[in-house]
């Protein structure tokens, strides 16, 4: 069993981007995190991708005589998948959706694949979380912008350690 070890966010948000990598199929560079809503990124020159929008924290209820030692945190992340639509007729949506490559269900069938209950994992082995709690995802929709794109998004939840400086207090 993976030892799981007090880690920062910046270092959650490496894994997840290499997770999600390496379980879609969808290149490092359009796979974006974002500080923003994702209505005001602009679409890359691709067919699919992938926004993560860093959400809010909230502290876990304490553990008794944790203090600085054990600060369990809940972090969310939105996940945008978007994906271009140009494939079929007027008024249908068949194969953007289902596509074995570029659909857009496709695509959120592997993001619930990459993310759900995984362990993120450090180069040593070490998980960096609890396994993460994927939400279902919003329906599809046409973007009112630019309605060439399609797109929905679902909420994960990474529990971890936050890595504080305990060296001050060891003295």
């Amino acid at each position: 069993m993976a030892t799981i070890r007090r880690c920062s966010v910046r270092e959650i948000i490496t894994a997840l981007r290499a997770r999600l990598v390496l379980k879609t199929g969808i290149p490092e560079e359009r796979v974006i995190f974002v500080a923003e809503s994702p209505e005001r990124i602009a679409h890359q020159q691709a067919e699919q991708e992938i926004l993560v929008q860093v959400a809010g924290e909230q502290p876990e209820p304490a553990i008794e005589g944790g203090g600085r030692y054990v600060n369990l945190r809940s972090r969310s992340f939105y996940v945008h998948v978007r994906t271009r639509m140009w494939l079929d007729e007027t008024n249908q949506d068949y194969i953007q959706l289902t596509d074995a490559s570029i659909g857009h269900v496709v695509m959120e069938d592997d993001v619930v694949d990459a993310l759900q209950e995984h362990l993120l994992m450090d180069a040593n082995g070490d998980a960096l979380c609890l396994p993460i709690a994927c939400g279902s995802f919003s329906e599809p929709r046409r973007e009112s912008k630019d309605p060439g794109w399609i797109s929905s998004h679902c909420t994960i939840t990474v529990q971890y350690t936050r890595d504080l400086d305990l060296n001050e207090y060891n003295a």
